[in-house]
């Protein structure tokens, strides 16, 4: 079963370094979360 993401839009940037600092955040790593924020999961 495919993925359903266009790998030809969408891949990993030439260099992460120059990609992350594009974006303005501070330090050298992140963590992302992706979820609902709902009462019933606790984390309201």
């Amino acid at each position: 079963v495919p993925h359903g993401v266009n790998t030809e839009t969408y891949h990993p940037a030439p260099c992460k370094v120059d990609a992350w600092e594009s974006l303005g955040y501070p330090g050298k790593y992140g963590i992302g979360i992706f979820g609902r924020v709902r009462e019933q999961k606790g984390v309201v």
